[in-house]
């Protein structure tokens, strides 16, 4: 790794920065095996040497060389130090995706002492200072940003709807208005698609197929450019409980900026939500993908479906229909959805339906052939640190606290937590669980003097 002594990963001039990274490289040329460095250079030219490669190169060769050492011999330390350096030259791309890979760097190293996190959150802030620094307003809590949404992108998805002129439907017409023949712009934004990629392997990095794959189609809508609706086709996403399917989905609309809606599936009996409720019921309203166009004002939400696999199979029928019957007819690949509360057509061509199962047994063919399906597998501890420091995170933020306010855990215990993500019945979920266990007895002990013997609490959690 570049020495933090030398150089934080901060901003400093192209002059300075072209030494430190000679330097560096020099070093790699010495102590890199052969074959390696041919690997690395072959994405330019495996007959010159790697001092060439770089200085010898333009900085788009010099950008590929920089992903070329983690794809071939998995050196971040290389690829970040080389980002660094073109950042330095302002290089858009690459300081995009230098602070993608600070932030995992942070992740990572949270618990090998105080002033490395400190380089390198003077790192990260002084790129991001940067970014932003003719921007007029940047109150962001985590100084990035929010993206734009896209300008010219709009949808009308419902012109009018039906009998209008009746009691019913004028109530409906009140309720429904904001979307009633109005153009709608779409939400979400692609223009930092390597960068948000690298975001979600950061985070997920268990689950790189998974993030390929989504990406994959993301980087079809950039093909042609322009103005274009974000819409990801219908995806399934199968594995372990508690592996995070749930969580990717939710983060991956929220790396997008595309707003969206979680229906449980598990145990239940009827649409879940999903289908409309026709007028005539107290209980009328519009199908789950209307309301949410309606709640978020766009044409195109995403619609989780957790646990699609509890869900009941099209046959067993209840009044309000089935939650698989209805998903079948919305995932047709018919332009038009008829509401039968609306009493209109409505556009759901733009609309990403998303669902997550533990297994595909006894789920309808009809329904498989609808999805690509994706299978994630489970986390191990080699990914421990990116999850525990995100459980901690949504901990604090649970509960309201700073993370530095959180009991502080011994390594013996982070030890046992990272332990549980090597049993093939356990998970992230159990791991959770068992950290606010942990931190729950510790404050108990802090507060009120009752004290526990941790170690064999701890153990029979495994």
């Amino acid at each position: 790794m570049l020495d933090f002594a030398m150089c934080s990963y901060s901003k400093v001039s192209p002059v300075e920065a072209g030494p430190i990274l000679f330097e560096y490289l020099s070093f790699l040329s010495e102590e890199m095996e052969a074959d390696d460095i041919k690997s690395v250079v072959s994405f330019i030219d495996p007959s010159i040497k790697l001092l060439e490669a770089v200085f010898e190169r333009t900085d788009d060769d010099l950008f590929k060389l920089a992903n070329a050492f983690r794809r071939t011999v998995q050196n971040n330390a290389a690829r970040t130090t080389i980002l660094w350096y073109l950042a330095c030259t302002d290089h858009e791309i690459a300081r995009q995706q230098l602070l993608v890979s600070l932030k995992g760097l942070r992740a990572s190293s949270r618990h090998t002492g105080g002033e490395l996190i400190k380089l390198i959150d003077q790192a990260i802030y002084s790129w991001e200072d940067d970014a932003y620094a003719n921007e007029p307003n940047v109150a962001d809590a985590h100084r990035i940003q929010p993206p734009q949404a896209l300008e010219t992108a709009e949808m009308v998805v419902v012109q009018e709807i039906g009998d209008v002129k009746g009691r019913e439907g004028k109530e409906i017409e009140k309720r429904y208005g904001d979307i009633i023949a109005k153009p709608l712009k779409a939400a979400g934004n692609l223009d930092d698609l390597a960068a948000t990629r690298d975001r979600m392997e950061t985070m997920f990095p268990w689950a790189v197929d998974a993030v390929n794959t989504v990406f994959g189609q993301l980087a079809l809508l950039n093909v042609r450019g322009g103005s274009r609706v974000i819409k990801i086709p219908p995806l399934l996403i199968v594995g372990p409980p508690g592996c995070g399917k749930t969580k990717f989905l939710t983060t991956l609309m929220s790396e997008l900026r595309m707003p969206h809606s979680l229906l449980p599936c598990g145990g239940t009996a009827d649409s879940g939500g999903l289908l409309p409720v026709s007028r005539g019921w107290s209980t009328a309203r519009a199908s789950g993908p209307v309301q949410a166009m309606l709640e978020h004002r766009c044409p195109n939400p995403g619609v989780i479906l957790d646990e699609l696999d509890k869900a009941s199979s099209p046959e067993s029928g209840s009044k309000n229909g089935n939650l698989t019957g209805a998903l079948l007819t919305m995932t047709n690949g018919d332009k038009y959805y008829y509401d039968t509360c609306l009493m209109a057509n409505v556009d759901f061509s733009a609309v990403s339906f998303l669902a997550t199962a533990n297994s595909l047994d006894g789920m309808p063919e009809a329904l498989k052939d609808r999805f690509m399906i994706i299978h994630m597998s489970a986390p191990k501890s080699k990914h421990f640190d990116v999850i525990f420091d995100k459980i901690q995170e949504e901990e604090a933020l649970r509960l309201g606290l700073e993370r530095d306010d959180l009991p502080e855990v011994e390594d013996w215990e982070v030890d046992i937590l990272k332990d549980l993500l090597e049993s093939p019945d356990l998970s992230i979920r159990q791991v959770k669980k068992t950290y606010r266990i942990l931190i729950g007895t510790k404050a108990l002990s802090r507060e009120c003097g009752v004290s526990q013997e941790m170690d064999n609490h701890l153990a029979s959690q495994i």
